[in-house]
């Protein structure tokens, strides 16, 4: 969850949990001009479940699928929808993740929604998330993100279709 707050992050960076010992060094890829010390460090392998499902990740609601996925995850502004709702292949969930009025996403909004992500990456027994064009900004290099994730099992990619 530390990557929630990293746009605002310099010096120690602590959470209520533990960073793993590569989560920790790899928080530092993103910004690498900004000091940044994860903290507490657990230094003993992370219990993280393992799983091959895919999950595509967007901010509509639409149950469109142009993109070959196990299931969808549906990040909705809570300002257009509230609460939670299922089906077999879908969840959609309100959160504050999107706080800019416009539909270009930042690093910051990307942050924020890759939290989101990973809280429901259990729920969902997602593997790699495939992002809809809607999700991550077209500039973003994504591989400083992977390199975060792989340390717990977890990838993302951007959608194709």
């Amino acid at each position: 969850m530390g990557v929630c707050y990293l746009a605002d992050t310099s010096g120690v960076l602590e959470v209520e949990g533990k960073f793993t010992p590569a989560t920790a060094e790899r928080l530092q890829d993103i910004y690498p001009h900004r000091p940044i010390s994860p903290a507490p460090v657990h230094f003993a392998p992370a219990d993280v479940p393992h799983s091959q499902l895919r999950s595509r990740v967007t901010t509509r609601m639409k149950m469109d699928s142009p993109v070959a996925c196990d299931n969808t995850l549906h990040i909705l502004r809570a300002d257009h929808f509230i609460g939670r709702m299922a089906s077999t292949r879908h969840l959609w969930i309100s959160s504050n993740a999107m706080w800019s009025s416009t539909d270009e996403r930042t690093c910051d909004d990307f942050h924020r929604l890759l939290s989101v992500m990973l809280l429901f990456s259990h729920d969902l027994n997602t593997r790699v998330f495939v992002l809809d064009e809607d999700v991550v900004p077209m500039n973003l290099d994504l591989a400083p993100y992977n390199r975060i994730l792989r340390t717990v099992g977890l990838s993302v990619e951007r959608s194709t279709a």
